[in-house]
């Protein structure tokens, strides 16, 4: 990826995620015409062994389906395949001597889905664990967005959004000979400027047999996981450097 030259900003999600398929690529044995530019997807994940060791040169593919190729776990675990979506895909996931094992996934259209981790040697137990049906377990986002109010400060010229971090700046350059009044500066436009996502994990009151909380995260194939001793008004709040998995600038309001 990083030998390639970058896509534009305003290239489509087949046009940025294409490079998977090309000569070199992480997919292997693919045929172009086989994906549908308006439907295409990348599916991540990261596949173990014996619940904690990374397991790599496993062959992951869509079943019966050779035109769109295969990919191959790399050295961590991880996969990358490019697939067409809009429905359910069954993938596979083949090396020996383990037993192959496949799965039934919805993929959305032309976006990242993260099915987390897949274990070859999972075994099933019959160990239940009680769900917890409390009110206030329910995570809540705070909105970030840029169409929130904000408040202004007239002496120095410049606005902070609420909830997204971000300072914006107004100012004056009232010149007859030129056309324009104002130039606005914002500090989401800064090189190390990060997303803000505020996780509201519980509230006032939990469960007593609440022990722990499992919080994950998937933005743009990027995934994040951790975890949480049970406590009451747990916030956490995740930063997110506006980039996807193979580390391109996304352009969006969180």
């Amino acid at each position: 990826l990083l030998r390639r030259q970058a896509p534009s900003p305003s290239a489509s999600f087949f046009e940025r995620m294409q490079f998977l398929i090309q000569e070199d690529g992480l997919q292997t044995s693919s045929i172009y015409t086989s994906f549908n530019e308006r439907r295409a997807s990348v599916m991540r994940g990261q596949i173990f062994y014996k619940k904690f060791l990374p397991l790599n040169g496993v062959k992951v593919q869509v079943f019966n389906n050779p035109n769109q190729g295969y990919t191959i776990s790399d050295k961590d675990g991880f996969f990358n395949l490019l697939i067409n979506g809009g429905g359910s895909v069954l993938i596979q996931f083949i090396r020996q001597p383990f037993q192959t094992k496949q799965y039934a996934f919805i993929v959305p259209w032309n976006t990242f889905l993260h099915i987390g981790y897949v274990y070859m040697d999972e075994i099933i137990e019959n160990n239940i664990c009680h769900r917890n049906l409390s009110e206030t377990i329910q995570p809540k986002l705070w909105d970030t967005s840029l169409d929130r109010s904000f408040i202004t400060n007239n002496k120095f010229d410049y606005a902070y959004t609420l909830g997204s971090q971000i300072i914006r700046q107004s100012i004056s350059i009232d010149k007859n000979d030129l056309p324009i009044k104002f130039i606005y500066l914002s500090s989401s436009s800064t090189r190390r400027y990060q997303s803000i996502l505020t996780i509201v994990l519980t509230g006032n009151h939990i469960d007593d047999d609440l022990i722990q909380l499992h919080l994950s995260i998937s933005i743009e194939g990027t995934f994040f996981m951790k975890k949480f001793h049970a406590d009451t008004n747990l916030i956490y709040e995740y930063e997110w450097p506006r980039r996807n998995a193979y580390d391109q600038l996304t352009r969006a309001v969180s």
